[in-house]
């Protein structure tokens, strides 16, 4: 099939009910008025000036307020994901990004008013026992002081964010509605290549078309390297624009202090996976080994190693699969999780224009829905496990904290997903019959370590290193991006793999380097998630009411805390040492089944 189902050729059990935050466009377009004048009447707070008595006025307000920008924001940003092609949903996402950024310029007048107020004033309000529901929000707000503005200044920042944030827009619009790759020659003739099916092309036997899927893809990001480049150089400015401006010394110290983490957390990551590189070489030379090729190239570390075709699973066979292996989570999460997938949390197949790969969205006020591009591969199974762990951590964060505390920080967001996929790998294995079985699912777990722990921190080091080029006012051209890349491969795969010089352009097509140093808590949350795991697991007594309550716990504290009451202390490196080991000892697993 060379053209993907238009979204309205769709079935409508395939798709997520976004109609049920609004039932018609016609509704969503009389909400945005409407929170469009109560955005503009939240202006009248700042004549206010901030005590005891008006202080739970003015956030209950802002959190009122906000819930419903929130809304009109997921509404606006899942249809437009729906078919980033279809100019009228890019219309209305245009349109919530603006509401956003006017809710924060209206807004951008608290935190500096009340990081004016005297010591006296402002711990008289901390120490004040009916204001004890405040105190997390407002210790979190002084945290901030050193890194707040006057009034004038903030407003200043929240009017341009939205100018300096277009970057990430853009790319999103060429990469996802613009991008086209020309089709892949099989035998059975010519095949469709997107973003979807990517990978499937890159875990196919032929060897050919891996490696044609390869080229094509790297060659088209390449014939827009000046493109790119400029969108990511001008999205690293931006961002160093918001970090001068707030007194922070690095981008990457202005991204880490927003969730309390040290840059130590960060370093060590890096550190201790750059040494234990010798590992991960080891398992590409027994890759390299098992598919007897004399080299083994880029195109060839994604071919799963078992011998025959790839089992494939229907969708409802891999929720089945997974709704197994997360019954040792409780009756109650299955019992949630399962009215979830009945009324519509996931939107499952790929169609024309529609986002590439899959997340999980949601808001206080709506479903916790998932965006999927499934296709039946092992991966996708276990990329659905991932998702619903998401899912279920913004359900039991938004039942269990009220709305100006249930939004959880993206530093602990990773844990939930992965422990999920932790949990889908065990059952696997329990049930596994033959040791063809067993080797295949720890060949894909070997692999989810590579491309989550390796592969993210790889990318986290070019991350870190970019924005420290810029930083030290060398331009993001495409040569120092290409060259910085290229190396950084060389490094991570080692002697035995051929690395591709065409790899050097692959930096073009990672969404998360707009995220601003995220793809590190992609390994901190293996790590952690290996650990609660194998906690949960083991049956030991308080350890599932821990990890429900870390569930629970939205933003009621910081991350690293919260973890710390879960059971995982990321203050030390140890969980990061212990995820390595573990990677060590399932290779030497997975030798032993290599015939």
């Amino acid at each position: 099939m060379l053209k993907l189902p238009k979204r309205d050729e769709v079935v409508k059990g395939d798709k997520w009910s976004v109609e049920k935050i609004f039932s018609t466009d016609t509704l969503f377009e009389e909400n945005l008025n409407y929170v469009k004048k109560n955005v503009e009447n939240l202006s009248s707070l700042k004549d206010m000036d901030i005590d005891e008595t008006t202080l739970p006025k003015i956030v209950d307000s802002m959190v009122e307020i906000g819930r419903e920008v929130n809304k009109i924001f997921i509404y606006a940003h899942m249809k437009h994901d729906e078919n980033r092609g279809d100019s009228h949903y890019s219309g209305y996402f245009s349109q919530a990004q603006s509401l956003s950024s006017q809710f924060g310029e209206v807004l951008s007048f608290f935190r500096p008013s009340l990081l004016s107020l005297d010591e006296d004033k402002l711990n008289s309000i901390l120490k004040n026992e009916s204001l004890s529901f405040y105190k997390q929000y407002l210790e979190e707000i002084i945290r901030f002081k050193p890194h707040t503005l006057s009034e004038k200044e903030e407003l200043l920042l929240a009017s341009v964010s939205e100018s300096l944030g277009g970057a990430s827009n853009i790319f999103g619009f060429l990469n996802n509605a613009d991008l086209k790759f020309k089709p892949v020659l099989t035998d059975e003739g010519e095949k469709l290549l997107s973003h979807g099916n990517y990978i499937l092309f890159l875990e196919d036997d032929n060897r050919e078309i891996r490696k044609q899927a390869f080229m094509n893809v790297m060659g088209v990001y390449k014939s827009f390297e000046n493109t790119f480049s400029s969108i990511i150089d001008s999205h690293i400015k931006g961002d160093r624009f918001f970090a001068k401006s707030r007194g922070f010394n690095s981008t990457i110290e202005a991204s880490l202090f927003d969730d309390n983490v040290p840059l130590s957390v960060y370093n060590s990551l890096i550190e201790a996976v750059n040494e234990s590189l010798p590992i991960l070489h080891d398992y590409y030379q027994l890759r390299k080994e098992i598919l007897n090729i004399d080299e083994l190239h880029l195109y060839d570390v994604y071919k799963p190693l078992s011998s025959g075709s790839p089992k494939r699973y229907s969708y409802d066979e891999a929720i089945e699969l997974v709704l197994e292996a997360l019954k040792p989570l409780g009756d109650d999460y299955i019992k949630t999780l399962k009215k979830g997938l009945d009324s519509g949390w996931i939107d499952r197949y790929e169609n024309e224009g529609k986002r590439s790969g899959a997340y999980s969205t949601g808001c206080y006020d709506t479903e916790p829905y998932i965006l999927m591009n499934f296709n039946g591969s092992l991966n996708d199974v276990f990329t659905l496990a991932h998702e619903i762990g998401h899912s279920m951590h913004t359900y039991y964060s938004k039942t269990n904290q009220p709305p100006l505390y249930h939004e959880y920080k993206i530093f602990v967001a990773e844990v939930a997903s992965i422990f999920n996929e932790n949990l889908l790998k065990e059952h696997l294995l329990k049930n596994a019959k033959t040791d063809e079985e067993r080797f295949v699912i720890l060949n894909r777990y070997l692999e989810n370590f590579r491309t989550t722990m390796f592969r993210q921190v790889m990318f986290a080091e070019f991350e870190k290193w970019i924005h420290s080029q810029s930083e030290n006012g060398i331009p993001l051209t495409p040569a120092v991006l290409e060259d910085g890349y290229y190396k950084l491969n060389k490094k991570y795969f080692g002697d035995s793999v051929s690395v591709d010089k065409e790899i050097e352009m692959e930096w073009a097509r990672i969404p998360h380097f707009y995220y601003n140093f995220y793809v590190y808590k992609y390994a901190i949350g293996f790590a952690t998630s290996a650990a609660l795991a194998k906690k949960v697991l083991s049956s030991e007594k308080g350890v599932l009411d821990r990890y429900i309550n870390f569930l629970s716990s939205g933003g009621s504290d910081y991350p690293i805390s919260i973890l710390q009451k879960a059971g995982v202390d990321l203050t030390t490196p140890q969980p990061v040492l212990n995820a390595l080991s573990l990677f060590k000892e399932t290779l030497e697993e997975f030798k032993k089944l290599v015939k």
